[in-house]
Protein backbone atom coordinates (compact mmCIF):
# COMPACT_ATOMS: atom_id res chain seq x y z
CA UNK A 1 0.00 0.00 0.00
CA UNK A 2 1.36 3.42 -0.87
CA UNK A 3 1.72 6.06 1.80
CA UNK A 4 -1.72 7.20 2.89
CA UNK A 5 -0.91 10.10 5.16
CA UNK A 6 -1.58 13.66 4.07
CA UNK A 7 1.65 15.05 5.52
CA UNK A 8 4.58 14.83 3.13
CA UNK A 9 6.91 13.28 5.72
CA UNK A 10 6.96 12.32 9.37
CA UNK A 11 9.42 15.05 10.38
CA UNK A 12 6.31 17.24 10.64
CA UNK A 13 5.97 15.65 14.10
CA UNK A 14 8.77 16.32 16.58
CA UNK A 15 9.30 15.52 20.25
CA UNK A 16 7.70 18.80 21.37
CA UNK A 17 4.56 17.96 19.40
CA UNK A 18 4.23 14.57 21.10
CA UNK A 19 4.86 15.96 24.57
CA UNK A 20 2.20 18.62 24.00
CA UNK A 21 -0.28 15.93 22.94
CA UNK A 22 0.37 13.97 26.11
CA UNK A 23 -0.14 17.12 28.16
CA UNK A 24 -3.54 17.52 26.48
CA UNK A 25 -4.45 13.90 27.23
CA UNK A 26 -3.80 14.55 30.91
CA UNK A 27 -5.99 17.65 31.21
CA UNK A 28 -9.43 19.04 30.50
CA UNK A 29 -11.70 17.65 27.82
CA UNK A 30 -8.96 15.45 26.40
CA UNK A 31 -8.67 13.66 29.75
CA UNK A 32 -12.38 12.86 29.52
CA UNK A 33 -11.77 11.33 26.09
CA UNK A 34 -9.00 9.14 27.54
CA UNK A 35 -11.38 7.94 30.24
CA UNK A 36 -14.11 7.20 27.69
CA UNK A 37 -11.78 5.20 25.42
CA UNK A 38 -10.44 3.15 28.33
CA UNK A 39 -13.96 2.55 29.68
CA UNK A 40 -15.24 1.44 26.24
CA UNK A 41 -12.39 -1.05 25.92
CA UNK A 42 -13.21 -2.46 29.35
CA UNK A 43 -11.03 -5.18 30.81
CA UNK A 44 -8.07 -5.47 28.45
CA UNK A 45 -6.07 -7.88 30.57
CA UNK A 46 -4.48 -10.48 28.29
CA UNK A 47 -5.90 -8.87 25.13
CA UNK A 48 -3.69 -8.24 22.13
CA UNK A 49 -4.08 -4.63 21.00
CA UNK A 50 -2.60 -2.56 18.19
CA UNK A 51 -2.24 1.15 18.93
CA UNK A 52 -1.88 2.46 15.39
CA UNK A 53 -0.65 6.05 15.37
CA UNK A 54 0.60 5.62 18.93
CA UNK A 55 2.72 8.78 18.90
CA UNK A 56 4.76 8.98 22.08
CA UNK A 57 3.06 5.87 23.50
CA UNK A 58 0.60 7.39 25.98
CA UNK A 59 -2.32 5.05 25.23
CA UNK A 60 0.02 2.14 24.56
CA UNK A 61 1.41 2.51 28.06
CA UNK A 62 -2.02 2.98 29.67
CA UNK A 63 -3.24 -0.26 28.10
CA UNK A 64 -0.06 -2.12 29.04
CA UNK A 65 -0.49 -1.01 32.67
CA UNK A 66 -3.97 -2.60 32.51
CA UNK A 67 -2.54 -5.95 31.40
CA UNK A 68 -2.90 -5.78 27.61
CA UNK A 69 -0.22 -6.97 25.20
CA UNK A 70 0.14 -3.88 23.05
CA UNK A 71 2.03 -3.07 19.88
CA UNK A 72 2.45 0.62 19.19
CA UNK A 73 3.05 1.78 15.61
CA UNK A 74 3.66 5.31 14.39
CA UNK A 75 5.24 6.67 11.25
CA UNK A 76 6.95 9.51 13.10
CA UNK A 77 10.37 8.38 14.28
CA UNK A 78 10.46 11.12 16.94
CA UNK A 79 7.35 9.68 18.59
CA UNK A 80 8.65 6.12 18.58
CA UNK A 81 12.06 7.16 19.91
CA UNK A 82 10.39 9.01 22.78
CA UNK A 83 8.06 6.07 23.47
CA UNK A 84 10.96 3.59 23.56
CA UNK A 85 12.91 5.82 25.96
CA UNK A 86 10.02 6.26 28.35
CA UNK A 87 8.19 2.94 28.22
CA UNK A 88 10.73 0.16 28.05
CA UNK A 89 9.53 -3.36 27.38
CA UNK A 90 6.66 -2.32 25.10
CA UNK A 91 6.77 -3.24 21.41
CA UNK A 92 7.04 0.07 19.55
CA UNK A 93 7.60 0.13 15.78
CA UNK A 94 8.17 2.83 13.21
CA UNK A 95 5.72 2.17 10.41
CA UNK A 96 2.98 3.50 8.21
CA UNK A 97 -0.19 1.92 6.86
CA UNK A 98 1.84 -0.60 4.84
CA UNK A 99 3.03 -2.02 8.18
CA UNK A 100 -0.46 -3.47 8.69
CA UNK A 101 0.16 -5.96 5.87
CA UNK A 102 2.86 -7.58 8.03
CA UNK A 103 0.32 -8.63 10.67
CA UNK A 104 -1.56 -11.91 10.29
CA UNK A 105 -5.30 -11.99 9.77
CA UNK A 106 -7.35 -11.75 12.96
CA UNK A 107 -4.30 -11.12 15.12
CA UNK A 108 -5.65 -8.33 17.36
CA UNK A 109 -8.55 -8.12 19.82
CA UNK A 110 -8.67 -4.35 19.38
CA UNK A 111 -7.12 -1.70 17.15
CA UNK A 112 -6.88 1.91 18.30
CA UNK A 113 -6.64 4.84 15.90
CA UNK A 114 -6.70 7.86 18.17
CA UNK A 115 -6.20 11.16 16.36
CA UNK A 116 -5.23 9.28 13.18
CA UNK A 117 -8.04 9.15 10.62
CA UNK A 118 -8.04 12.89 10.00
CA UNK A 119 -4.44 12.54 8.77
CA UNK A 120 -5.20 9.71 6.35
CA UNK A 121 -5.99 10.31 2.69
CA UNK A 122 -6.94 6.70 1.82
CA UNK A 123 -9.20 5.91 4.75
CA UNK A 124 -11.01 3.03 3.01
CA UNK A 125 -7.76 1.14 2.44
CA UNK A 126 -6.69 1.66 6.03
CA UNK A 127 -10.05 0.51 7.41
CA UNK A 128 -9.99 -2.60 5.19
CA UNK A 129 -6.54 -3.54 6.49
CA UNK A 130 -7.70 -3.02 10.05
CA UNK A 131 -10.72 -5.27 9.46
CA UNK A 132 -8.36 -7.97 8.18
CA UNK A 133 -6.11 -7.96 11.27
CA UNK A 134 -8.95 -7.54 13.77
CA UNK A 135 -10.34 -10.72 15.34
CA UNK A 136 -13.99 -11.49 14.82
CA UNK A 137 -15.86 -9.59 17.53
CA UNK A 138 -12.90 -7.27 18.10
CA UNK A 139 -12.98 -3.50 18.53
CA UNK A 140 -11.61 -0.70 16.41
Amino acid sequence: MKEVFNESDSSFYDTDYFLSMEKRYLSGAHRKRVEVVLRLLGDVSGKKILDFGCGEGFFTNELTKRGARVTGVDYAEAGIELARERFRGIDFRVGDASTLTKFKEESFDAVLLIDVLEHVSKQDELVNDIKRILKSGGYS
